[in-house]
């Protein structure tokens, strides 16, 4: 007998408590139960108005805590809105069953239901497909409106993503309509209000909960620690990372989707990504005041020698480099047009503002502020074309890095200093879904320390 899987597609724009308790009905109900945002569409302009990186950490914070719920941002990354007929198909083995509210069957029975105007293929999924009807106790759907395949499932908790957005913008109480984290993340970066939305914002740490994290190899860290009253990190609000920029990567590559704010202090070297020791030992900690900043993350889809793909997200950078002696031919494609037909080096990578200062500044190429609306494609040693080093590439634009000889001239892959192996040919694009929340004080100068490493003293 097949497993049955509950498919829940909608907009969760916001994502709303009633959105919550199908949720918990359906894992009450279903082996396993999968939600899907939908992509952007020509005819939604209230759902295009917020950044698909916002409606995932809306969804994220909102169904995050249901054991047995699981969400796909595949249409959120691709910028896509898949037909419920063909998601079906990403689920072989399944016994799929689409989830849709009772008003979604009014007037089957007519053939003038919203599946049979909307969907695709609508007639033969009508007929063949599973269907669960979401309902109140008021209103349970007429039996002749009903498909052929369906069960119907109470959840006696009303609500509208349209009403939940039309009391934001008049600004009225919606706590009792509203998980308390979802409602927290709208109103900290100002969403679904008339101004547009923030990407980086003025907050108070000052009596919120922070997790200490710091490798207690670094004995300047692990006494700092042991006086920073810190919880679990389930019940934080914050993460305060101890250390240097390798640290505050480790803890971004563990705790980022907790989408938490990350407030490091430097007990490293330079700490581009992290507050300086001084000033925070100068101020009240934790501060009244921070700067937050939302920063992109990069998403990799690799093909590998072995013909296997693989997907990736990178806060700092993504590359390639030569497996042997030979030097690597590299083919450059951006935004479909090739920009180098053979690249000869002896690697590429490509890196966030963030993560220019890293292993890209030691490639000659010239460090970004962490905020800077762009990313980077480096060069490493290159021969073809002579003398090119590196160049700032559109937050809208993806790179197809391919290597050109793998029999002859292997490479290697890396995520973040993660190996990935041999690798074909690596997909890169500023991720439509991920996002890390860095926080600063105000007296934070990162271009003073990008300066430190153009303009060393002697």
């Amino acid at each position: 007998m097949a497993v049955e899987l509950a498919l829940c597609v909608g907009n969760f724009n916001p994502p709303g408590i009633h959105h919550i308790e199908i949720a918990r009905a359906l894992v009450r109900t279903f082996n396993r139960v999968v939600i899907v945002p939908a992509g952007p569409r020509a005819e939604k302009r209230e759902q295009n108005a917020i950044a698909s990186s916002f409606r995932a950490a809306l969804v994220d914070l909102a169904f995050r805590g249901i054991e047995g719920v699981e969400l796909d941002f595949s249409d959120l990354e691709n910028q896509t809105s898949t037909p419920n007929d063909q998601l079906e198909k990403r689920y072989p083995g399944y016994d799929v069953w689409h989830v849709v509210p009772e008003e979604f069957v009014k007037g089957g029975n007519e053939g003038k239901s919203l599946i049979h105007k909307y969907w695709c293929d609508a007639q033969n999924l009508w007929q063949t497909a599973n269907f669960v009807i979401i309902h109140t106790c008021q209103t349970k759907p007429d039996p002749k409106d009903l498909p052929p395949h369906h069960r119907l499932l109470e959840v006696n908790t009303e609500g509208s993503s349209h009403q939940i957005r039309s009391a934001l913008v008049q600004g009225q109480n919606v706590t009792d309509m509203i998980d308390p984290a979802v409602l927290n993340f709208i109103e900290s970066r100002g969403l679904y209000r008339l101004s547009s939305p923030a990407h980086s914002r003025t907050v108070s740490l000052h009596g919120k909960r922070g997790h200490a994290f710091f490798d207690p190899r670094n004995k300047a860290a692990a006494k700092w620690a042991d006086g920073f009253a810190g919880v679990a990190i389930e019940e934080a609000d914050y993460v305060v990372v101890l250390g240097g920029d390798g640290t505050m990567l480790q803890a971004i590559e563990k705790f980022w989707e907790r989408r938490i704010p990350f407030f490091g202090v430097n007990f490293g070297h330079l700490g581009f990504l992290l507050n300086d020791r001084e000033d925070v030992s100068n101020s009240l900690f934790p501060s009244e005041d921070v700067i937050v900043r939302d920063l992109p993350m990069l998403r990799v889809d690799s093909k590998l020698a072995d013909g296997s793909h693989e997907v990736d997200l990178a806060f700092n950078d993504a590359w390639l480099e030569r497996s042997t002696g030979q030097t690597a031919w590299i083919e450059v494609v951006v935004d479909d047009q090739v920009r180098f037909p053979k690249l000869v080096c002896d690697g590429v990578l490509t890196c966030t503002a963030a993560g220019s200062t890293a292993y890209a500044s030691s490639m000659g190429a010239t460090p970004m502020l962490a905020d800077t609306e762009a990313w980077m494609l480096v060069g490493s040693n290159v021969m073809t074309p002579r003398n090119w080093k590196s160049a700032p590439i559109s937050m809208n634009s993806s790179i197809t890095v391919r290597n050109l000889d793998p029999i002859k001239r292997p490479v290697r892959g890396f995520i973040g200093g993660t190996p990935l192996g041999d690798v074909l040919e690596m997909k890169i694009r500023p991720s439509r879904t991920a996002f890390v929340e860095l926080a600063f004080l105000p007296e934070h100068d990162m271009s003073r320390k990008i300066a430190d490493v153009l303009f060393p003293s002697h």
